[in-house]
């Protein structure tokens, strides 16, 4: 069974560049995960502070490794 997992972010004015830094890590790195079938960062257009991941994995057991 396919897992998504939707997580929506809210960051203060000042700190979105450095989260964006800190989640292109995240996002490069859980797209080698096995397991992982999509993962992505969304930025809204009208407030650039919420940003949303949208993760799709194999399985449970493959998100929680």
């Amino acid at each position: 069974m396919i897992v998504r997992v939707v997580a929506k972010n809210y960051v203060k004015p000042e700190k979105v560049q450095e989260f964006l830094g800190l989640c292109k890590k995240l996002v490069d790195s859980s797209l080698k995960d096995e397991g992982c079938i999509d993962y992505g960062l969304y930025q809204e257009l009208e407030n650039p502070g919420i940003l949303t991941f949208l993760e799709e994995w194999k399985d449970e057991k493959s998100l929680d490794q």
